[in-house]
């Protein structure tokens, strides 16, 4: 057994199991003399850095417990090993703490980047925050390093997740937030010589403490910060405003919320969906929200989704009106054809669908657009149905945009030419006159080729006889026709039917139709 289980640094059975991340175990005390003596924290056995608490295995302890119970050496190796371990678990001394943040402050690149490793092992094997107070002026030094990028991104979001659970766990160490840290994390993302990756991590900083105490970051809020922050770190600002009581409305009222949101779509969806449910709640919000819409339709692609969203929940259709512009919806429909992204193209009819319900962006154009894509070959299936309800929709409701579809289906002469979509889409064409008056003669021909066995087929005559121009086509070329079929239709089908030869010829179905 105690071959099985020994240490690679004393090579003796293990006294006071202590798990690295990696998976290897060691004796605690040679665990903490190998942080301590050691130039990189690294496992011996496999050079892996060594990141958080190593956890002791029970089992073995008990294993080797019993074989070694008549062993007095081994018994006194575990208790002077538990001992050591609870030096370092319990807390560190101000000395070791003071001569690490010196070190961050004063030292070379690669001295520093050893204090940061050993200050990481120090906060991470601090259960108690015996020194709280030393921990404040670590925390300004880990900030100031970010700010002149001398740690690296992975380095000081650690360091942030250390500090932000024992704020968040131990009471005395909530006091490492109120000591200006806030001031030092602004300094740190407004820097001018700050990189990328500093930026990033002390905004992921910022969003780990900010739940816990946001009112200690509440000065992110205040005008002259907001003015600065904004442009370089919008997700930090956006999860401030999202904790704090009246964030959002602070945001409206200093006419940021309109610029903010577009930013935060490159900063993950999830914050970018919260922040906007959150504003689309808040009426006060409302005018900023149709603002930051107005700045993502010039480049709607990556925004879709959250326009849709602003728009759907808006009551001011007036307002969404005004702010909506054909050519940029049309751009929108252009690249999410050559997009290969689904949510991407789903996200654009969506936006299409809400415009569409706000009355906004009838364009011939537009329309005549979307019907090329759903026919396109390009379009997973799942999404053609909901962009041919949009183009139904508004050849419905737009002459304009009626005479745009009925070029689209070309040639109208027989029944071969047309699918069951298209006769669906015809439909919807020809219930404007002025359709069916330009294109009567083929109307004409075509009704003359229909048996109307389908929905489809019945669907057209239905949609023609709801005009004059129309009911006199379908009295003409199709009315003999339905009447023959009408017992041989599906109970749905033979119910419009009823209602085409209703329309024609009132209640009496037998009688002959009225003279037009």
């Amino acid at each position: 057994m105690s071959d099985r289980f020994s240490c690679p640094i004393c090579l003796d059975a293990v006294a006071a199991t202590r798990v690295a991340a990696c998976g290897h175990m060691y004796c605690a005390g040679c665990y903490y003399d190998m942080l301590t003596h050691s130039e990189v924290a690294a496992c011996a056995v496999c050079r892996r850095r060594l990141a958080g608490l190593p956890y002791p295995n029970y089992e073995v302890d008990s294993l080797l417990a019993a074989e070694h119970t008549a062993d007095p050496a081994f018994l006194e190796r575990v208790q002077t090993s538990r001992r050591r371990a609870t030096t370092v678990e319990n807390g560190r001394d101000a000395s070791d703490f003071l001569g690490i943040i010196t070190s961050l402050e004063h030292a070379d690149t690669a001295a520093r980047t050893k204090a940061l490793t050993d200050l990481l092992c120090a906060l991470e094997a601090s259960h108690r925050w015996t020194c709280a107070a030393l921990g404040t002026p670590a925390l300004q030094a880990l900030i100031r390093c970010a700010g002149d990028g001398a740690i690296t991104e992975d380095e000081l979001a650690a360091a942030w997740r250390v500090l932000a659970h024992a704020a968040t766990h131990f009471c005395d160490a909530g006091r490492l937030i109120g000591f200006g840290v806030h001031v030092r994390a602004a300094e740190a993302l407004v820097s001018p010589v700050a990189s990328v990756q500093s930026r990033r991590a002390t905004t992921r900083a910022v969003s780990a403490l900010v739940p816990f105490h946001a009112s200690f970051f509440a000065p992110f809020l205040e005008p002259d910060w907001l003015e600065r922050l904004v442009p370089v770190a919008p997700a930090a600002v956006a999860c401030v405003a999202l904790h704090h009581s009246s964030g959002l409305e602070t945001l409206a009222e200093a006419g940021v919320l309109g610029t903010l949101l577009p930013q935060l779509a490159v900063h993950g969806r999830v914050l970018a969906r919260d922040f906007l449910n959150a504003a689309l709640a808040r009426p006060s919000c409302a005018s900023q929200l149709r603002q930051a819409a107005a700045i993502m339709l010039v480049r709607p692609l990556p925004h879709a989704a959250a326009i849709a969203e602003i728009v759907a929940r808006d009551s001011d259709a007036a307002g969404i009106i005004a702010i909506a512009h054909a050519d940029d919806v049309l751009t929108a429909v252009q690249a999410a054809q050559e997009s290969d992204d689904f949510d991407a193209q789903l996200s654009v009819l969506e936006l299409l669908h809400a415009l569409h319900d706000k009355s906004a962006v009838r364009d011939a154009n537009l329309v005549r657009e979307v019907y090329a894509w759903m026919h396109s070959n390009q379009v997973p299936d799942s999404i053609v149905d909901f962009g041919r309800s949009y183009v139904g929709s508004c050849a419905r409701e737009c002459a304009a945009c009626a005479a745009a579809v009925a070029d689209s289906l070309g040639r109208l002469d027989t029944a071969e030419t047309l699918d069951s979509d298209a006769l669906y889409m015809l439909g919807d064409v020809c219930s404007h006159e002025a359709v069916v008056e330009a294109r009567s003669g083929e109307l004409a021909r075509l009704l003359s080729s229909l048996r109307f066995g389908t929905h489809a087929e019945v669907y057209l005559a239905m949609s023609l006889a709801g005009t004059p121009a129309g009911r006199a086509l379908v009295v003409e070329h199709a009315l003999r026709a339905l009447r023959e079929r009408l017992e041989d239709m599906d109970e749905p089908t033979a119910v419009t039917a009823e209602d085409v030869i209703t329309l024609c010829c009132g209640t009496n179905h037998s009688a002959p139709p009225p003279c037009f």
